[in-house]
């Protein structure tokens, strides 16, 4: 095994609770060297979250500026100049659907620096555009850190990747953040319907709230929709008249998650377009059978009941699944989350860091 040294340094837009876990794992369980992260920018438009006081001395900043702000060339100064004076021998970067990532890439392989990159794409593109994603990949990335069963066919099949390059197991969370209130023999009191999602058409929330009204979950269970985004406006319309049953509940902090999937009787992600879905991931860890659309990229990978497993877009399969989910049995609800759990137990924070290991070695 080898002994030189290698330092890391992991690059995100921004840095959330998941991956500040991912971090830290790596920083833990690396033995070859120094860990670094570093943060696109200050700020971003999607998810709004808030810069962490940061007390590393191993985390950067590559500008100052949001994330959707054109600063790509100023970014790429930050970084060369990061990756020089920290002795940087591996990067791990998101891709390299941002200006700033493929200048990353490009300089990485002029430097002679090691690649990762994180994907958890598997919808096939135009064939020219996935001629010149095949070119790039091959030139520039030595491996790529994807999400499961159906990105790695897609970057193998599709892009021409070697398998020997792709590693999977990049969608993990924190399990025991999201396991702390599971206490199966004192579970409280359940009465809702959970679906954490951001208010945004690709996850097709209008399919949702169309098949609970019409479900027999109606009026016996509350639908909770816990999210923000461009479709509020729309939302509300949607839900006019059944706001007793529908609650429009807005993001809630990190800290709060578990507890509010350990009060639900069901979550439900009806995306009709999802590369991975980590909330699945947080929902089978709370011990929350899930009901998800088959656009979910999780599904190959984690154990989805079958029965609970619905066509995209589709309200009446929803309906159906939604009044399937009413009559299972204690004892066969207790059999789903105990598979589910057992299924993403393997994805976490320390899983994840080791991948990234096995890259330096």
């Amino acid at each position: 095994m080898s002994k030189e040294r290698k330092n890391i340094l992991l690059v995100w837009d921004r840095l959330s609770e998941y991956h500040w876990a991912r971090f830290h794992a790596t920083k833990r369980l690396y033995n070859l060297g120094e860990v670094h992260v570093a943060e696109l920018g200050r700020s971003d438009s999607l998810y709004f979250w808030e810069s962490v006081s940061v007390k590393e001395n191993k985390h950067w900043y590559l500008s100052d500026d949001p994330v959707e702000s054109n600063r790509a060339f100023a970014r790429l100064y930050s970084f060369v100049r990061i990756v020089l004076d920290q002795k940087i021998e591996i990067v791990a970067l998101p891709g390299y659907s941002h200006l700033s990532y493929i200048l990353f890439l490009v300089a990485c392989r002029i430097l002679g620096i090691q690649t990762i990159i994180f994907a958890e794409s598997w919808y096939p593109g135009h064939r020219f555009l996935d001629l010149a994603k095949r070119w790039f990949l091959t030139v520039f990335t030595d491996y790529i850190f994807v999400s499961g069963i159906r990105a790695r066919l897609h970057f193998n099949q599709r892009l021409s990747q070697s398998n020997k390059k792709i590693i999977c197991g990049y969608s993990a969370v924190d399990n025991e953040h999201f396991s702390r209130d599971l206490i199966v023999s004192t579970l409280p009191m359940r009465n809702t319907v959970l679906c954490i999602a951001r208010y945004s058409p690709e996850k097709d929330l209008e399919t949702l709230i169309q098949a609970y009204i019409k479900s027999n979950a109606y009026q016996k269970l509350e639908l909770w929709l816990v999210g923000e985004g461009p479709q509020r406006d729309t939302l509300e319309h949607a839900v006019e008249g059944h706001e007793e049953w529908i609650k429009l509940k807005g993001w809630v902090t990190y800290s709060d998650l578990p507890s509010l999937y350990s009060r639900a009787n069901f979550f439900v992600l009806p995306s009709k377009f999802e590369p991975w879905g980590l909330v699945v991931n947080e929902a089978m860890a709370s011990g929350v059978p899930v009901i998800c659309s088959d656009a979910c990229g999780c599904i190959p990978d984690l154990d989805v009941n079958g029965g609970l497993i619905f066509e995209s877009g589709s309200v009446e399969n929803l309906i159906d699944v939604l009044n399937h989910s009413l009559i299972i049995s204690e004892k066969e609800k207790h059999s789903i989350i105990a598979r589910q759990r057992k299924s993403v137990g393997e994805l976490n924070p320390d899983s994840w860091a080791k991948a990234i290991c096995r890259c330096a070695f």
